[in-house]
């Protein structure tokens, strides 16, 4: 992640919350790192799906909706 924090936007997360649509078109669209500072200190990043892998693995994996963890838990009862 070092070498993307010299090419990214810094925004205290006041000023993120106010452009937060901006700030995921540009992640989304052009491919944009933005970090998100808290108190001065990097706290956050907003980055294209793309560059995240979840988990340390290079493979997706499916969503599970909420719904269906009711319906587990409920199973499970």
């Amino acid at each position: 992640m070092a070498q993307f924090q010299e090419m990214a936007n810094r925004f205290p997360l006041t000023e993120a919350r106010a452009k937060l649509t901006e700030i995921v078109s540009s992640a989304q669209y052009a491919g944009k790192v933005t970090i998100i500072t808290r108190n001065g200190k990097d706290a956050a990043a907003v980055i294209p799906v793309s560059m995240f892998v979840p988990d340390g693995s290079s493979e997706k994996k499916p969503a599970v909706s909420s719904g269906h963890r009711l319906s587990a838990r409920k199973e499970k009862a």
